[in-house]
């Protein structure tokens, strides 16, 4: 008998090299390729070892008589200001944070270029092209964000920007780069104070705890994991002599060119409601990823105003989507069978149709013949498939 032993990261040393950073020193660095189904647990393990990511290879130095290189953890919830970084927070209290997918752009690399030809024009990234920055930027096997940060008095002038990937515990600043002409603004220590105010803001509540807010008791939650969870029928049933609440209905709202839509509105607007001390919660529809991974994107809004964990609701979920697909086309299967096994009750299947299912926009599936192959594959017919969410189960 075989037995086969689960795959083990490999890691491999750098020969020894020219510091980028210390003059007439040499640097060595530990790496690891980033890939596979484990690359996102393997980058948050090893972020917490002092790795760092570049696209899908992790390393950290590994110089045996200098530490000067270290990555840097912070502990956002013990981190306090000093009044030097109060003063810093304040020089630019006139730039507005952004944060998108990683997409990389013209504007994003002509600050790229400008930064480097000033701070680093004899480093090893100073003859980096655009398709290169672009590959920096958008090929990351795991949940990144650009972080953006723009000049509200000067047009929107794009000033800093950063590489930011979202780990199990916080934020890593893969890079960053700003604008070289503004040093006294200390743009470079402004986005760490920044991103560490980011990590504080995206502590998500256990399900159990938001369920308590709204007057839900964790026996009537039907968790799936920490951050998701159902709603029991009978705590519904249980509600039903108490007073109706108010309805504020979003619909029909044409996204602008930011991607803000229905469901950006609908969350900003509850999120408004609750800060003004309105009794709040917001009723959005399950994301379905046929159109998720089309043209239209995701559905779980954006910026500050989205839902979380926005890949869980887009994608899986708590799997209703799935069901439904299943029970869908198990009665499509059970039709089928009784037509081949005499139609008894004389199912024309010219006029009777019901269409098979699944969550996915794809176009080869739209019209298709089945049952070929046979008399025992049943009667061939032109039929299709339709997006789980036109289903009538």
């Amino acid at each position: 008998m075989r037995h086969t032993l689960p795959l083990a990261p490999q890691f491999y040393v750098t020969a020894p090299q020219p510091c980028p950073y210390l003059d007439g020193r040499l640097e060595r660095k530990l790496f690891t390729a980033l890939q596979g189904e484990s690359a996102e647990k393997l980058n948050d393990s090893l972020s917490k070892q002092g790795f760092r990511r570049s696209q899908n290879v992790l390393y950290r130095p590994s110089c045996t008589d200098c530490a000067a290189c270290m990555s840097a953890r912070i502990s956002v919830a013990d981190f306090a200001p000093s009044k030097s970084q109060k003063r810093t927070l304040r020089r630019n209290a006139h730039l507005d944070r952004r944060a998108t997918s990683p997409w990389a752009t013209d504007e994003q690399y002509d600050l790229f270029r400008s930064y480097l030809e000033s701070r680093h024009a004899e480093g090893g990234m100073a003859d980096m092209d655009v398709f290169e920055f672009a590959a920096m930027i958008e090929e990351t096997p795991i949940r990144s964000r650009v972080v953006e940060y723009t000049d509200r008095e000067a047009d929107d002038d794009l000033t800093a920007v950063c590489l930011t990937d979202v780990l199990d515990d916080g934020l890593s600043m893969v890079y960053s780069f700003y604008k070289p002409e503004l040093p006294r603004q200390s743009l470079g220590t402004y986005m760490i104070l920044d991103h560490i105010e980011i990590a504080r803001e995206a502590r998500k509540l256990p399900i159990v705890e938001v369920g308590a807010k709204l007057g839900i008791g964790a026996t009537d939650l039907v968790p799936y994991g920490h951050d998701k969870a159902k709603i029991g029928a009978e705590f519904i049933k249980s509600l039903a002599g108490r007073p109706r609440g108010r309805l504020v209905l979003v619909t029909a709202i044409n996204p602008t060119s930011a991607g803000e839509g229905k469901t950006t509105t609908t969350v900003g607007l509850g999120d408004g409601l609750a800060r003004i001390g309105k009794k709040a919660a917001i009723c959005i529809r399950e994301a379905s990823p046929g159109p998720n991974f089309g043209m239209k994107g995701g559905a779980a809004g954006g910026g500050r105003a989205q839902i979380v964990p926005m890949e869980d609701m887009n994608l899986h979920f708590t799997g209703d989507f799935h069901a439904i697909t299943a029970a869908h086309n198990l009665l499509a299967a059970m039709l089928d069978n009784h037509i081949y096994w005499g139609n008894t009750l004389e199912i024309d299947a010219r006029r009777v149709v019901w269409r098979r299912v699944m969550d996915m926009n794809d176009r080869a599936l739209r019209d298709v013949v089945t049952s070929l192959g046979g008399v025992a594959n049943g009667f061939p017919r032109q039929t299709g498939f339709d997006i789980t969410v036109a289903s009538e189960v």
